[in-house]
């Protein structure tokens, strides 16, 4: 690690490999709840990404990929459901339980993107849809479309099928960049009232739960960063904290000796029901692919890799703000054992070796791989808060790994089509300009514009650059003195950097 006391001048890589530098200089100052341990991000609005590499990607995602994926989710009904269920529309419900989230998605990568680019109509487009969709919203602050029109009086059901925290979770990072670029509570404020009816089902004393597809995690812990509000960061830990174990009125161990047989016996339904009898009975059962087999705490890398990526990162920031040492120590093993043993040269990762999109064993890495878009994204999500908790330069090397080789690859340079799975051993499939079921697509319309989040951290008395891209970007120390990098490159292309360190008292 090189330690800079002056204007860092001229640097000369030698390999794709990223390093921390250090300034001396002291924390930044953010407007959102402060982390009681690690390093603290400089966030992505204060990053300006120019020309290069990230400039030009992100040039094309705001003028192509966010109007395409918009588009493409308009067309599909995303939006409709939203007026079905606040009763303005009168057409069919679309989608499955997950449809939700897909917009929520696509709508933050909006607003992640406008906090840089001055575009009045996509603003007023945007604003329109989340117009529409916090319309829908019940006097409890219930908000997931299909539930509200087909059965409210099931919308807590199945949690391990239905994605009711999944959707949730979405909406809630939303409304947190729609508050970031507006300064507007009124979106915000309707994820407060969403969060706050969860907070008064499950918990401690109430009904002992968790989703089976993982994201509140991450969400509910941003929605406390914003806040202030410790309800929030405190079930976050509640939902991580309850997997494995039997849900329902008490906190009480899974015993997988429990588990009924399977496959199970259908052949006394019409054939027309077997089909999905047997495929409900496989993703309901406690095979690990929900990470919900036993304490995460015990848990190596198994299961579901996008699941895993976001309990991870979970994890990873609930260390940084409450401690929890026994999390330190288990994604200390978890990310050993993916790096490892379960991670593609490429920081790729899930081979589906168990049809799971998930994990598959130790060192069993097939080129005709899987490899899911959103879970290369997902890693880079974790690698980076990895990074952030422990200040050392293998997370960082790890993120930039995946971030440019195991994540990009699944979107194409023009920004309009998409892989869901990135197998190393290509068969000549093409990228699709949609893909019907939209977590892939609508996840890289959120991932490239909070590419600059990921590049600086700060410290006591540091700065930490993660990553290079040419840009500018902007910090304050705790002291009140604005801290200015601009770093000029061409990485990945070339490995010439420099970075030029200013502040106001200079």
């Amino acid at each position: 690690m090189r330690i800079m006391t002056a204007i860092i001048s001229y640097v000369r890589l030698t390999a794709m490999v990223c390093m921390f530098f250090m300034c001396i200089a002291s924390p930044s100052v953010s407007a959102d709840v402060l982390p009681t341990r690690g390093l603290r991000e400089v966030n992505h609005s204060s990053v300006e990404l120019q020309g290069g590499f990230w400039g030009l990607h992100q040039d094309i995602h705001h003028k192509v990929t966010v109007p395409h994926a918009l588009d493409c989710l308009e067309k599909a009904g995303h939006v409709t459901n939203f007026d079905k269920a606040a009763g303005t529309f009168d057409g069919p419900l679309r989608g499955n339980h997950a449809f939700d989230s897909d917009i929520h998605k696509a709508l933050e990568g909006a607003l992640y993107s406008l906090q840089h680019y001055d575009n009045k109509p996509l603003a007023g487009r945007v604003e329109s849809i989340i117009d529409r969709i916090v319309a829908a919203q019940q006097p409890d602050g219930f908000l997931i479309s299909c539930f509200i029109v087909k059965d409210q009086a099931k919308r807590w059901e199945n949690l391990r099928m239905q994605h009711q925290m999944y959707n949730a979770g979405h909406f809630f990072e939303m409304a947190i960049e729609h508050h970031q670029l507006t300064g507007d509570d009124k979106v915000l404020n309707a994820a407060k009232r969403f969060a706050n009816h969860i907070d008064g089902i499950f918990g401690p004393g109430k009904r002992y739960d968790v989703g089976g597809h993982q994201e509140i995690e991450l969400a509910l812990i941003k929605l406390y960063r914003v806040t202030g509000d410790r309800r929030y960061l405190e079930l976050s830990k509640f939902f991580l904290d309850e997997r494995g174990h039997i849900h329902g009125k008490e906190r009480k161990r899974f015993d997988p000796n429990t588990l009924p047989p399977h496959p199970p016996k259908v052949d006394h339904l019409p054939k027309s029901e077997r089909r999905r009898a047997l495929f409900l009975a496989k993703w309901s059962r406690r095979s690990g692919r929900m990470q919900d087999h036993k304490p995460l705490v015990e848990q190596d890398a198994t299961g579901h890799a996008v699941r895993a990526g976001y309990t991870y990162s979970a994890m990873a920031d609930i260390v940084r703000y409450m401690g929890a040492p026994d999390y330190a120590h288990a994604l200390d093993r978890i990310w050993e054992d993916v790096v490892y043993r379960k991670m593609y040269i490429t920081g790729g990762v899930g081979t589906a070796q168990y049809h799971d999109e998930g994990y598959g064993d130790p060192y069993l890495l097939p080129n005709n791989t899987y490899c899911e878009s959103c879970a290369g994204i997902a890693h880079v999500l974790w690698q980076h808060r990895m990074a952030t908790l422990k200040g050392h330069t293998k997370y960082a090397d790890v993120m930039e790994l995946a971030l440019y080789n195991g994540a990009i690859s699944g979107l194409s340079i023009e920004g309009d089509a998409f892989f869901y799975q990135n197998p190393l051993q290509s068969k000549g499939g093409k990228r699709s300009s949609w893909i019907g079921l939209a977590c892939c697509p609508t996840n890289f319309t959120r991932f490239t514009p909070q590419v600059g989040g990921f590049m600086y951290a700060v410290g006591k008395e540091s700065i930490y650059v993660n990553l290079y891209a040419a840009g500018t970007a902007s910090t304050k120390t705790e002291k009140g003195i604005t801290v200015k990098i601009d770093q000029q490159t061409d990485y990945p292309w070339d490995g010439n950097i420099k970075l030029t360190v200013t502040t106001d008292t200079s």
